[in-house]
């Protein structure tokens, strides 16, 4: 009665798919999935879901795959509940809108990239996680917010069944429905137009589904398969090799090998081929005795097709390849679905008379391939490009060369299978192995349309008839200078780059002229620069002197009342050590030890900013000895590490050789260095060029008070005459150090409190050829002074 049940709801399901699909496609243009609060609120039934129903699933898996339950928790309901759970603590932010920088013509509009719900999707799985696979892109659907309809495996019948009874009770059946079925189901939902197509299965019908998908111009997203292939190189010890024998079973033999990415076949040097022939055999036989079909803990094949599939597949290896012989397991039972756990030896790379490396195998049969390194890659290229790749070997140079010059979806060295259960590794195939990736973020971006958008005034007419017909030589020459690019010179592309890097992390506009601002005005001088055109905001952990936490109260501020998002700013601070502190008002435990006291500090910069990252972290100057610093820069390296700040840099090293030696021991080198720019120091000039050598970027501070003898200079007197007759207008003395500065590629802390400063201050960034700037011989005249 209950299998009738089922056939019959089958048949209901199908009768109505395009009348499912009206409804939820109906119900996603009403904005029923689009609120945030509405995704969490699905993400956390999906959870429960899984948390309160996990009997049910490890039984509906056994049925269907034999697998124990470990292998079940660990391989269908841990890995979803971790991406639910990633997705509630990160797709608020992952669904922001990003303000990118924009080109100088363009700085007056609005420019933003919105996070839109691709829309009605559809969602495929196979069979042999048939609750993971579903559930997985499923989680990317409702954080992106997604309709979707899930069309699970007909093969995994019992799971199938199990699913489609689950989802209707906990998540919005307006929304997300399960369809059942078997092919004229599946075909019948192709015929529909989806807005995106996620679908897990074999290649053969990954081409069916993109051609349906090619009809209606739809998004893919395709998780094929392909021979996923292990090179045991010769650089293993015997001891080494033994060890991986036991992660290679594992991954192999794992689900019955019916894993996309299991192991297929491995290439292993002709000098280590029978010790790990011993390892192997010794870790089948640990993992599931001498009598596999007796163990709890091996599954079992998925059905009699492909069972019968497997075993003709080892037959026929056999009678093709006189060499092949089956030297652990083969025995076969189709009444209970069991398959032995197989190893073949003797194998060649020609499918025509090797059966077995003609398709992936997809079941618990390992050939074993004697090549060397060289023959290992070579027959690997001239193949399909896998899922995965599996490199076991302990050269460095071998490692590099295997990533240097393979291609597959994904690669593990010295292990299989673990890349899998990493979120924060994007998963996907290349070439006939699969399109595009998911896990972690990639799930969101995998259903989100990144929509680019541009808000710009009625004004400002004047400008736009530049780009209207009739052309002038005039108009051209302007939209040339406004539109044009040329290259850069080195230390100028190197700037370039790290502020497009701080685009690309930051969503950053504006230029990398920071604010050092100390007094108890702070939060309201911090608000006037920004909105004054100023976007990097410089600071310290160190009460003595700077008010960080009132820079934490302007930060909100600019996003609460002035839409001036967090992402929009480059907040940099500083650790400061005890000997620059206030004995009296240290922010942190004077008696912990110095990476605790960083710890500490960075803890309390994060609260006083009201951050949850720093752009820039800056070593506010070297402690007593080199062991210290350099224990303070293992902090910064981990933050960095850990994505907690996205540059690091040092302050106040003054001493090139102290500073070299300081370089030479950091494992993540410092990019910026923030200076005192006086006559005391000889202006840098030594440490400036180690910097420019060594790619990082120069920060002066006290570059105006410093300097009078510059700033009072005929030299600047003749720049000032000169520059007023080209603009038409009077430039100011603190204007022309300032874009020398910018010239020697130095970039000036700016710490005025006057709005009339800001503003011509910041003007200078727009100085050029053809508006007024300083020429080659005014800088060379400027640099004689230093």
């Amino acid at each position: 009665p209950t299998l009738r049940l089922f056939l019959l709801l089958i048949t209901m399901t199908s009768q109505n798919i395009p009348q499912i699909y009206q409804e939820v496609k109906s119900n996603f243009d009403k904005g029923l999935s689009l609120p945030l609060s509405f995704r969490k609120q699905q993400l956390r039934k999906l959870y429960n879901l899984l948390e309160e129903n996990k009997e049910l699933i490890f039984e509906a898996v056994k049925k269907d795959l034999g697998r124990p339950t470990f292998e079940a928790n660990l391989g269908e309901v841990v890995p979803v509940q971790g991406d639910v759970v990633d997705a509630l603590e990160n797709f608020e932010d992952w669904a922001k809108t990003e303000y990118p920088s924009v080109s100088l013509h363009n700085k007056a509009d609005r420019c933003e990239i919105r996070k839109q719900p691709k829309g009605v999707v559809l969602i495929i799985s196979p069979w042999n996680y048939p609750v993971q696979l579903l559930l997985a892109p499923l989680v990317g659907a409702i954080s992106a917010g997604c309709a979707a309809l899930l069309k699970p495996s007909e093969i995994s019948k019992n799971s199938a069944k199990l699913l489609s009874e689950l989802i209707p009770k906990y998540l919005d059946q307006r929304i997300y429905r399960v369809i059942l079925g078997e092919v004229p189901e599946t075909t019948k939902l192709l015929e529909l137009k989806f807005d995106h197509i996620f679908y897990t299965g074999s290649t053969s019908v990954g081409k069916i589904v993109m051609a349906a998908a090619a009809k209606h111009l739809t998004s893919v997203t395709l998780e094929l398969g392909g021979k996923s292939p292990v090179i045991v190189d010769k650089s293993l010890t015997d001891p080494e090799i033994k060890t991986i024998s036991h992660r290679i079973a594992w991954g192999k033999f794992i689900n019955n090998g019916q894993t996309c990415i299991a192991p297929d076949y491995v290439l292993v040097h002709p000098s280590k081929k029978n010790v790990l022939v011993e390892g192997l055999k010794a870790a089948v036989n640990e993992y599931y005795t001498s009598n596999p079909e007796a163990s709890r803990d091996y599954g079992r094949i998925i059905s009699l097709n492909h069972h019968n599939r497997l075993t003709t597949l080892l037959k026929k290896q056999i009678e093709t390849n006189i060499n092949s012989k089956i030297i652990l397991g083969g025995k076969s039972d189709p009444s209970v679905l069991f398959l032995e756990p197989t190893i073949v030896e003797g194998v060649g790379m020609d499918s025509k008379i090797n059966p077995l490396m003609a398709d992936e195998i997809f079941g618990p049969i390992l050939p074993i391939i004697e090549a060397n390194l060289e023959e290992s890659l070579k027959y690997i290229n001239q193949n399909e490009r896998p899922l995965a790749l599996y490199y076991f070997g302990s050269k460095k140079t071998d490692i590099e060369m295997v990533l240097n010059s393979t291609w597959s979806g994904g690669c593990v060295v010295n292990d299989v299978l673990m890349h899998f259960l990493e979120p924060a590794l994007p998963f996907g195939g290349t070439g006939a192995s699969g399109i595009g990736s998911y896990h972690f973020k990639k799930s969101f971006d995998a259903f989100t349309h990144e929509r680019s958008t541009m808000i710009r005034s009625l004004g400002r007419e004047a400008a736009n008839k530049l780009r209207y017909p009739p052309y002038k030589d005039s108009n051209t020459k302007m939209m040339l200078w406004v539109l044009s690019k040329k290259p850069k010179g080195s230390i100028q592309q190197l700037v370039s780059r790290i502020i497009r890097q701080i685009v690309r992390n930051f969503g950053f506009i504006g230029w990398v002229i920071a604010v050092g601002l100390k007094e108890s005005k702070t939060a309201d001088l911090v608000i006037k620069a920004v909105l004054n055109g100023f976007r990097a905001i410089d600071t310290a952990c160190q009460p003595k002197h700077y008010q960080e936490h009132l820079v934490g109260v302007a930060i909100s501020t600019l996003e609460r009342e002035f839409n001036i998002p967090r992402e929009q700013l480059f907040v940099q601070t500083k650790f400061t050590s005890i000997d620059g502190q206030d004995p009296n008002r240290i922010p942190y435990h004077k008696n912990f030890s110095v990476p605790e006291q960083v710890k500490e500090s960075f803890s309390i910069s994060l609260k006083n900013l009201k951050v949850n990252y720093i752009d820039s972290l800056i070593l506010h100057g070297p402690l007593d000895t080199v062991e210290d610093t350099i224990s303070v820069w293992r902090e910064f390296e981990s933050f960095k590490t850990y994505e907690l700040v996205k540059f690091i840099g040092v302050s106040n090293f003054y001493n090139l050789e102290a500073f070299k030696i300081f370089f030479d021991q950091c494992r993540i080198k410092p990019m910026f260095i923030q200076n005192r720019f006086y006559k005391g120091t000889n202006y840098d000039k030594e440490l400036r060029k180690f910097c420019k050598d060594s790619n990082i970027i120069y920060q002066s501070f006290w570059s105006l008070s410093a300097n009078p003898h510059i700033l009072k200079s005929k030299v600047v007197d003749d720049v000032l005459q000169r520059l007023a007759k080209v603009k038409g207008k009077a430039v100011t003395r603190e204007q022309v150090f300032y874009r020398y500065l910018m010239k020697l590629d130095i970039i000036p802390l700016n710490g005025t409190t006057n709005e009339k400063h800001m503003k011509e201050d910041i003007e200078v960034l727009e100085w050029n050829d053809l508006n007024g700037d300083l020429t080659d011989e005014e800088i060379n005249n400027i640099s004689e002074l230093l």
